[in-house]
């Protein structure tokens, strides 16, 4: 009989300095932000725009994969621009940003269950049939629960990047989505009890990504004191962004190893840091700095707002399927 272990997503030791390292990013970026140095150093000019730039570094400039998806990395961008500049010349930006803020929580919180989902398809031990389902479940509600429940504008975190930036849900939410994710975490505990008395084992991976999901999407939505408001942001973009360039470099390297050509290769990793940071500086400069001037009506900082807004519904869309196993095998294939 082949011996049952806790799976990680990389390994204990990679996911534990992956994971919290971001966290503890995070936790210092706050208490230096009430020296005004948080915004430079964390969401936007680092992190946050730089990653949203890797997916193209790995998909376009791939030769392979810029072949293979040709029709979607043609399609998608197209779209996303149409879309934007439509909604935008027909409604104003309003719409555009509630619909901006939406798709970033779901996808936010889709690649935060996928290292849960990841760890636990590795360690494939559920001894109920219906264990998939309530993992799933879970998961789900300890992530996206608190982002649910805080767009009753009554419990939690007024709107995603400022007040008011996303639709708001029925007060009814709380209620729903409290009792659905006590009835599923207690089943999940539950089952972990059952499944370490009948096997002997303690899926540490599972539980740490859950554990840490939910932390930080509670911290995220439900911090009631100013001074440790921004605390939850930091929270959840270091550890959406810190995790996803790693995860990009590891299947870069791994592509390379299957013969794979990209069209640029940069001869050192700094090449790759100092690009990337670039291009978040310059964005973020619009976005920080510059905020004012993308609100204004000038018809040239409309079209570049609309610009960026769209490449970043470009990475949404392309992230959606790229790491889908059974749309793009290549794209996890050296998790084993």
């Amino acid at each position: 009989m082949q011996k049952i272990e806790s799976k990680w997503v990389y390994g204990m030791k990679t996911d534990l300095l992956l994971f919290v390292i971001p966290n503890l990013l995070a936790a210092l970026t706050a208490y230096l932000t009430q020296f005004g140095l948080g915004e430079f150093i964390s969401i936007y000019i680092v992190v946050d725009q730089s990653h949203v730039y890797t997916t193209f570094f790995f998909t376009y400039n791939s030769k392979r994969f810029s072949k293979v998806y040709k029709k979607q990395l043609t399609i998608i961008p197209i779209l996303s621009l149409l879309i934007s500049a439509s909604l935008v010349l027909i409604w104003g930006f309003k719409p555009l940003i509630y619909l901006l803020t939406t798709y970033s929580m779901f996808h936010f919180a889709k690649q935060q269950m996928s290292w849960f989902y990841i760890a636990s398809s590795k360690e494939n031990s559920h001894i109920f049939k219906f264990e998939k389902y309530i993992d799933k479940l879970t998961i789900n509600l300890s992530v996206l629960g608190p982002g649910l429940i805080s767009l009753t504008y009554i419990a939690g975190r007024n709107g995603w990047r400022g007040i008011g930036d996303m639709p708001t849900l029925p007060e009814e939410t709380i209620l729903i989505v409290f009792t659905m994710w006590c009835l599923s975490f207690t089943s999940y505990v539950v089952v972990q009890i059952i499944k370490y008395m009948k096997l002997g084992l303690i899926s540490w991976g599972k539980n740490f990504h859950l554990l840490n999901g939910l932390m930080i999407w509670c911290l995220f939505r439900f911090l009631p004191l100013e001074k440790l408001f921004s605390l939850g942001g930091y929270l959840v973009v270091f550890g959406h962004s810190i995790p996803y360039i790693y995860l990009g470099q590891r299947y870069v390297k791994n592509r390379l190893k299957m013969k794979e050509e990209f069209f640029i290769l940069f001869p050192s990793k700094i090449y790759v840091v100092l690009i990337l940071s670039s291009l978040g500086m310059l964005f973020s400069y619009f976005e920080v700095t510059g905020f004012h001037l993308l609100r204004s009506d000038k018809i040239q900082y409309s079209i570049l707002r609309v610009l960026v807004i769209s490449m970043v519904f470009t990475h949404y869309t392309i992230d959606g399927f790229m790491w889908k196993r059974n749309v793009h095998p290549e794209g996890l294939s050296f998790l084993k």
